[in-house]
């Protein structure tokens, strides 16, 4: 059925919970995983010769501590689900548009599901902040299960 599943993860309690779901369906099913995470570069928007050195230095510090941080929960996450007889790799990837990324990737290497988390936001907040759940649904060529 599913050999293959994407599972998008940022780190918090709702997306732990989407990816204990896909591992207990990966391991149900015999598929196995690809975790991802999307880490949205630091913007400050200040250009100014007197601070570009000061900013430089901040966006450099937030990549490698997000990036970092990714790579220490990406390592937990495979080694349970390592422990649970799942085969998985990781990718944590750079950019603003974490949508594009988790479609692109799925297709790329070539997932049949994506399981996400949806965090639910409703009214202002869903029309303000969006929806990465929403956008995969909408652009995505495969098929999407939504964990709550």
């Amino acid at each position: 059925m599913y050999q293959h599943i994407m599972l998008p993860i940022d780190g918090s309690e709702l997306s732990l919970k989407a990816v204990q779901e896909g591992v207990n369906l990966a391991k149900a099913l015999g598929s196995t995983i690809t975790l991802i995470t999307i880490i949205s570069p630091y913007h400050l928007g200040v250009t100014s010769p007197l601070t570009s050195g000061f900013v430089n230095e901040l966006e450099k510090r937030h990549d490698e501590e997000s990036t970092k941080a990714a790579q220490k929960l990406h390592t937990e996450v495979v080694a349970r689900a390592k422990s649970e007889g799942v085969q998985c790799d990781s990718l944590v990837v750079m950019s603003d548009n974490p949508y594009a990324q988790i479609t692109e990737n799925a297709q790329t290497r070539r997932c049949d599901l994506i399981v996400m988390a949806s965090h639910g936001r409703r009214g202002f907040d869903a029309v303000v902040l969006g929806s990465e759940t929403i956008k995969v649904l909408t652009h995505s060529k495969i098929p999407v299960l939504v964990v709550r």
